[in-house]
């Protein structure tokens, strides 16, 4: 699982990649914007529907995945604090696995609908003409990632579970970040 495990890591840095460059770009695109209305009464047109159709969607939905992969996301162990690491993993295994499911259901919900706006040319007419249907496909690729390391960290954590070290590492994979 090592070459995978490392195919799924560069993916996931690619897509953060993409999001922190989606960021500046937004954060220059509104200063210019901002700047021009202040200035001279103008602005950068397609500000508002680029904004909110893209960068948004990026910065929002292609990190999940690498917050994942590092195990950022909001956890409560309240209940299960006192519980041995094989236990825990076992339990984190099974809350990944439905993980799974459930975005997996987010992303061919998201596939289904980019699909239908991909074939209807979905754009909004602001002060320019913006095609929105290629931002659906942002949708489908952070949620998508997101399934399959939901999967991997299921996995991680049932070979915990069985008393199993880290498939690609001599660690467990248990609450650490790779």
């Amino acid at each position: 699982m090592t070459a995978i495990r490392r195919a799924i890591v560069l993916l996931c840095k690619a897509q953060i990649g993409i999001a922190a460059i989606a960021m500046v770009l937004m954060m220059l695109q509104i200063c210019a914007d901002a700047a021009l209305r202040t200035m001279f009464s103008s602005t950068v047109p397609g500000t508002l529907e680029i904004v909110s159709f893209y960068y948004m969607v990026s910065v929002v939905f292609l990190p999940l995945a690498y917050i994942q992969l590092h195990r950022g996301h909001v956890i409560i162990e309240l209940f299960t604090a006192g519980l041995g690491p094989r236990t825990n993993a076992a339990i984190d295994g099974i809350v990944y696995v439905l993980a799974t499911l459930a975005m997996g259901y987010f992303t061919m919900a998201a596939i289904e609908k980019a699909m239908a706006m991909t074939q209807l040319g979905e754009f909004v007419l602001g002060v320019i003409l913006v095609f929105t249907w290629p931002a659906r496909w942002l949708v489908v690729a952070g949620t998508g990632l997101m399934s399959i390391v939901y999967a991997m960290s299921a996995i991680e954590e049932f070979a915990v579970a069985f008393g199993k070290n880290d498939p690609d590492q001599n660690t467990p994979a248990h609450g650490t970040a790779h």
